[in-house]
């Protein structure tokens, strides 16, 4: 179950743990990040959001890139067909596993729609926090969404 305000029921058909990928240093972010996805509805999941950007600060695992501090962060798109504005809702959770993940917001309807029919179960992909001050949100790895909106795993 993915904790936060925001209930989400999570059926899991099998194990979607993957290895821990965290950067060893800035440059490991910065060489060839394609974290570009932007999701929905962050703005609704600020606090969760903050409260990842002061984990990831305390873990010194932020890293300043100039104009936008970022960190690595795994994070997971898990399907919601019992969503009440959509049935083809797709909640962008983040944490290590799910049964530690917080809701920080939804894959775009227009991609959600062709996204969660092929989805099944929760999936792991790469994200970031990114922002500075007061401004925080999460992307998701641009490749990797590019292909499973495209029809691929």
């Amino acid at each position: 179950m993915i904790h936060n305000h925001k209930s989400v029921s999570v059926h899991q058909t099998g194990s979607t743990s993957v290895a821990d990928r965290r950067p060893s240093s800035s440059r490991a972010i910065r060489k060839g990040d394609d974290c570009t996805f932007n999701i929905a509805a962050e703005r609704r999941y600020k606090a969760e959001i903050e409260a990842l950007v002061r984990a990831a600060r305390k873990r010194r695992l932020l890293y300043d890139l100039g104009l936008w501090t970022v960190a690595a962060v795994r994070s997971w798109l898990v399907p919601e067909p019992t969503n009440r504005y959509d049935a083809n809702a797709v909640v962008v959770a983040t944490g290590s596993d799910l049964s530690e993940g917080l809701v920080v917001g939804y894959v775009r309807r227009r991609d959600a729609a062709k996204l969660q029919p092929r989805l099944g179960e929760p999936m792991p992909v790469e994200g970031r926090i990114i922002g500075r001050g007061d401004r925080w949100g999460v992307k998701l790895d641009q490749p990797t969404m590019d292909r499973l909106l495209a029809g691929g795993r």
